[in-house]
Formats: structure tokens, C-alpha cells, sequence
């Protein structure tokens, strides 16, 4: 059988799980002025035919797309992409060996290829791998690498290379902090390498140099939907081994995608990346694509007035987007990757004072949220209060019918004469994080919550800063308080997460882990509700207890006063701001430019 079947992976889940709700479909790219009809042919790859085993099933996905091809004459004479982002990529976020994500994904996949990829709608289009198969229980999965790959040094890529990367991530010494969404920590073996046990996983084999056997654990319809995430990114594990400074002060680092990188400066949040010269795909249009840190978003708004910027933050001023769309600068193309993402304040349930449910209850009930909200974020098309923890691009929502938190100063006066604290003097010290630098969204949304606590609890012992690096070594570290990465004795940390699968149940088995990223970090970790989430994943998706058991995990989440809701991005109206004169931009679920090698620039 041919590797590519033209049908979508949202029918796949359809077969796989019944009626589970697909993911939110991406709306139409905004159209742009029309490019010369002729398109650019891709480059033909291998031609390999595949049979299935006895008992697999092919899976399905559709060819890698053809988009338009510009006509010379249409061109800009610099090729240069220049997307300006409000916070600068962290080396942890930064490093695929440690816990990609946030700012970096939209540019992972372009640098190094998952084993499969993602277009807008959710379908599955080839990375690394050309084809896959799976076994009946959804046990066993095989992937047949596209003996065409190789390394940005020439060198091909094997069925090796991500058992090897793997084997290294399992490690207890590694510095990865999240097992990667179910990626690898599903399967057999992981645990014991995780413990120290063993050194390599054995449910991963290389048949031979181009087919990766997996062997899982539990069964998961979902894996090779897990398999396109960012966090699947396939790095050179063993150059990095032997020189770890490597994705941290220099270029040189080997790349399978399009791109490179040629420069970076992680202390400032700049990179330049330049096209592969080993790529076997689409030869890319763009010379460079630069990433650039800029976290004042006036400055921002200025220089795509000027003409100096192709892509800014999400995070754009939000009264001046209407200006730049009516003038021409600014396009707003679907987003598809921030519908479903929510955005909060996450209370650390194990330190004092936020130990106690009726002072974490005393402190929200005293937060009129309707007016953080419009203090911090403007009206911002797409995004709005965050008034529950299922967003409505995800089943089982609940919106517009959605809960919320009351604001009641009177009760949060009595909820904190009831706690064993007695009242507002006997408080320890409340420590908030915003987690990105600059003034932001994150911090105007603090500065107002922290007065409404001084002005309805007369509290004032707060401490806040916009980085965790902002506080010092004794409140970052303390080896009594389980946790990672110095956020010890800080009681609220901003954090963000989105239904980076097409169903709630998958989203909430990840989200309610030990290995989420706030399981590890901050020590916040709910047994019970992560065993609902499973019991609920392992449900068809059309049993009427299915939504009632997520709607049950959700209440009980949320009436443990757990967060301190900020936004939520909704399935109708979010865009990412692209100026007029980028042809091609695409952007799928996981905020991968999963087109950039077909990206240009025209004149303005």
C-alpha cells in the first residue's frame, strides 16, 4: 500500500473513539492578494511501498501541502521574517532535552521534526516518519522513517536517533521535567529507567535503520495524535551529550527540519535560524527567520507601524489592533493552537498560608475578577474571563453557562476569621510569580488583585515579582518542600495550559499528572482526580457518563479553590497578528508554523 491516504486524522479519531469530539476546526485563512496560479512543486520523496503486519491497521495521513508560489516580481528583496515575542525563550523552554514549549513552538518543527506533524485542521501529515501502523488494542505502534532524512550535516536519520533521545530523557539524571505528555512515559520499560534501573526502554526497537517499534503499556487510541507535539521534537541527543553547552551559548547544534539556527543569544531572547542545506523538503523562500525579544508592547506596536516587524505577540495591544487592521499593517490569521488555552495564577496548596483551603478561598472571594480582567486585557477578540477550567473549544464544556468565582469581600473577611490563621496580622508572608518579565498582562493583572486584598482584607505581607529569579535563593530552594526548579515557597505561580489534545479526557489525564509540569515543580499533584481522568479516557466518547464524569472532575477542582482564574482563549475569533505582506503563514493546534519553508515575504 502507498504511504499517503488523502483523509484526515479528525475521521481517524472518529473510527477510534466514536462520537469524541474532534478539536476545534481552524477556520480559513484570511485571504490574501492573490499570487501567481503556478505553485512550486514539493520535492518527490522516496517512493516505498508498505504492507501492514498481520493484525495492524495502516494509519492514514494526508500529503505534505502545495501552497501557491510566489512570482518573483512579487517578492520583497529580503526574504527575512522577524517575529517579535513579549518574553524571551527560557533555555528551558528553549532545550528539547529538558521541556520544550511556551514561546519556542512555534518554531520546534521547523528545526527538528517530530516522527509525524499536525496541518491546521488536525489532520496527520509526515515528519520524520512517512507512514505508521498500529495494532488492534492501540498497543503497539510502528513507524517507517523516510529514508530520505537526514541531519542538516548530511548524516541520515535512523529509527536510532529517538530511541536514543528517549533513552536519555527517561533518565533520572536528565534534565526533563515532564515524561513529554504521554509520549514516552507510556512505554514499557520507561519506569524502570526512570528509576534508575535500566538504561534503555524496551519497548522501543529499531527493526532495522527505518522502523521504530513502540510498545506501550496502556492501551492509547490517542498516541499518534501525542506523537505530533511539540515535545515529540526528534534532537541530536548524542552531539548535545558530548557538548551540553551546545543549545545554550552557540549555533552548530544538527537540524532535521527547514531551518537551522545560525545565531542566538539566549540571554536576550534572540535567535536567527537560516534554511538547512541538507532539507529534502520544500527548498524554503525565506533567508532568515528571526526571533527577537521585545516585552514593552508599545515598542512592539511601533515597529510593525514602521514596517520592522512580520509577526508580534498575541499580546499586542489590544485597542491598537483595530488601527493597524483598518490601515492595512495587520492581518489577523486564525490561531488555531489558542482556542483552549486557560491562563492562571496556580495556588501552591502544600506551603503556608495557601495550605488552608478557607484562605485560599478568603483571598479569591476577595478578587472582583470582572475588573482584573479589564484592567489587565482590554477587550482582546477571542479571549475572555477565565469562568471555568474546561474552555468551550473542548467537549464537555460547560460555556456560556459557565461558574466562576463569587466576589464577596464580607465572606472572605469570615472565611479568614475562620482559618487557623484568625486573621489578616497572622498571616505569613504570600509570595506571586508572573513568570514572564517586563510589564505584561500577567503583572498589571497582579498589581490590581494585590490591591483589592490590601483594600477588602487590609493584607499587605505580599511579595511579587515578575520572574521567579527575582527572589532570593532561601525562598527559591528549600529541601523540606518538594518540588523542582526554585519555586519553594512561592504560593502563587502564573501558569498556562491548553487542550493540546482533541479531548478532554486525554487534556485532563495530562494536566491532573505527577509529571505535569506543576506536579513536578510546584508539588501539586491530585491523585484522585488524575484516576478519574482515566477511568474517563478509557470511556466512549457517546456514554452519557462520559461528560458527567469530566464535569465531575471539574467541579471538584474548582471548588478547591485551586487557582485564581485570569483568561481563557476562545474557539471563535482568536488570531495571532500577522502583517499584510506574509504569504503562506500557517499555524496549526500545537502554534507550529508547520509551513514556513513555504513562507515569503511580498513587497509592500
Amino acid at each position: 500500500m502507498k504511504r499517503y491516504i488523502p483523509i484526515t486524522f479528525l475521521v481517524l479519531v472518529g473510527l477510534l473513539f466514536g462520537a469524541c469530539a474532534p478539536p476545534p476546526a481552524a477556520a480559513e485563512p484570511t485571504a490574501e492578494p492573490p499570487a501567481e496560479p503556478t505553485a512550486m512543486a514539493a520535492p518527490e520523496a522516496a517512493e516505498v511501498e508498505i504492507e501492514p503486519r498481520p493484525g495492524f491497521t495502516m494509519g492514514e495521513m494526508n500529503p505534505i501541502p502545495n501552497l501557491p508560489a510566489p512570482d518573483p516580481a512579487e517578492m520583497a528583496e529580503e526574504q527575512i521574517f522577524t517575529y517579535a515575542d513579549a518574553r524571551a525563550l527560557s533555555v528551558s523552554s528553549w532545550d528539547p532535552l529538558q521541556n520544550p514549549g511556551g514561546g519556542t513552538r512555534h518554531l520546534l518543527r521547523n528545526l527538528w521534526l517530530s516522527l509525524l506533524r499536525l496541518d491546521s485542521d488536525a489532520s496527520i501529515l509526515p515528519g520524520l516518519a512517512l507512514a505508521w501502523q498500529r495494532n488492534d488494542d492501540f498497543t503497539v505502534y510502528v513507524f517507517h522513517l523516510d529514508p530520505l532524512a537526514v541531519w542538516s550535516d548530511g548524516t541520515p536519520i535512523t529509527a536510532q536517533d529517538p530511541i536514543d533521545l528517549w533513552n536519555f530523557q527517561a533518565r533520572p539524571d536528565s534534565l526533563v521535567v515532564n515524561p513529554f505528555w504521554g509520549i514516552i512515559n507510556n512505554i514499557k520499560g520507561f519506569d524502570a529507567v526512570n528509576a534508575g534501573e535500566a538504561t534503555e526502554i524496551e519497548g522501543l526497537v529499531a527493526v532495522d535503520d527505518h522502523t521504530l517499534e513502540i510498545s506501550l503499556v496502556e492501551p492509547d487510541p490517542l498516541y499518534v495524535w501525542k506523537i505530533t507535539k511539540h515535545a515529540g521534537a526528534i534532537t541530536p541527543v548524542k552531539q548535545v551529550m558530548e557538548d551540553p553547552e551546545l543549545w545554550m551559548t552557540k549555533p552548530g547544534v544538527l537540524a532535521s527540519g527547514p531551518f537551522m539556527i545560525e545565531e542566538l543569544d539566549v540571554a536576550l531572547g534572540n535567535y536567527v535560524f537560516v534554511p538547512n542545506p541538507n532539507w529534502w523538503g520544500h527548498e524554503p523562500y525565506l533567508t532568515e527567520f528571526r526571533n527577537i525579544t521585545v516585552e514593552d508592547l508599545n515598542t512592539q506596536l511601533i515597529m510593525t507601524e514602521n514596517g520592522e516587524l512580520e509577526g508580534t505577540s498575541p499580546a499586542l495591544i489590544a485597542e491598537a489592533i483595530p488601527g493597524l487592521l483598518e490601515s492595512g499593517i495587520l492581518r489577523q490569521d486564525p490561531a488555531p493552537y489558542y482556542p483552549g488555552s486557560i491562563f492562571m495564577f496556580f495556588f501552591r496548596f502544600d506551603i503556608p498560608p495557601t495550605d488552608d483551603l478557607l484562605v485560599r478561598k478568603a483571598l479569591m472571594h476577595a478578587i472582583d475578577l470582572e475588573t482584573v480582567y479589564e484592567v489587565a486585557y482590554g477587550t482582546t477578540s477571542g479571549v475572555q474571563q477565565m469562568r471555568a477550567l474546561i474552555p468551550d473549544a473542548a467537549s464537555c464544556n460547560r460555556y456560556p453557562e459557565a461558574f466562576g468565582y463569587e466576589y464577596d469581600p464580607e465572606l472572605a473577611k469570615e472565611e479568614l476569621a475562620q482559618s487557623t490563621y484568625g486573621s489578616v496580622e497572622n498571616l505569613p508572608v504570600i509570595r506571586m510569580v508572573a513568570n514572564r518579565g517586563g510589564v505584561s498582562e500577567y503583572s498589571r493583572a497582579a498589581e490590581i488583585i494585590l490591591e483589592m486584598w490590601k483594600t477588602n482584607l487590609g493584607l499587605t505581607n505580599v511579595e511579587f515579582k515578575g520572574t521567579v529569579d527575582g527572589f532570593d535563593d532561601d525562598v527559591r530552594y528549600d529541601d523540606e518542600i518538594p518540588g523542582d526548579a526554585g519555586f519553594d515557597r512561592i504560593n502563587l505561580v502564573r501558569i498556562s495550559s491548553g487542550v493540546g489534545l482533541p479531548d478532554t479526557a486525554g487534556w485532563f489525564v495530562n494536566f491532573f499528572s505527577p509529571d505535569s509540569w506543576w506536579g513536578v515543580r510546584l508539588n501539586q499533584y491530585h491523585p484522585e482526580l488524575e484516576e478519574s481522568a482515566k477511568q474517563a479516557y478509557r470511556m466512549q466518547r457517546d456514554d452519557p457518563a462520559y461528560c458527567e464524569t469530566i464535569q465531575e472532575i471539574e467541579n471538584t477542582f474548582w471548588d478547591g479553590y485551586n487557582l485564581v482564574p485570569l483568561w481563557t482563549s476562545m474557539k471563535d475569533g482568536s488570531s495571532v497578528n500577522v502583517v499584510n505582506w506574509v504569504r503562506n503563514y500557517r499555524n496549526n493546534l500545537d502554534g507550529d508554523y508547520y509551513m514556513l519553508d513555504q513562507m515569503w515575504i511580498a513587497k509592500q
